[in-house]
């Protein structure tokens, strides 16, 4: 078996170069909207509402009382989904 070329080396490379950039604007772009939205303070009731929120959009999350039932919630989850993969599970 021959060893490739260092012409020949390249070309796999760049055809996977459009595969490979389409992936990473698939999960970058929605990643970086996400988090620009995160920051931004939008009401789609009142849409001439908005401007810059900073964390406030998270310390309300994160006091908010449902926050701490929903991870309570999944903990929960977690913990019976962690005991049927090693007791139950044959």
């Amino acid at each position: 078996m021959p060893l490739m070329t260092q012409p020949n080396r390249w070309m796999p490379r760049l055809l996977l170069t459009p595969a490979v950039a389409t992936l990473l604007l698939w999960m970058i772009v929605p990643l970086v909207m996400t988090l620009y939205f995160s920051f931004i303070r939008y009401n789609f009731m009142q849409s001439d509402i908005s401007g810059f929120a900073g964390l406030s959009n998270y310390e309300y999350f994160i006091t908010n009382p449902a926050f701490i039932d929903a991870i309570s919630n999944m903990l929960l989850l977690l913990g019976q989904c962690r005991c049927y993969y090693h007791c139950v599970r044959p």
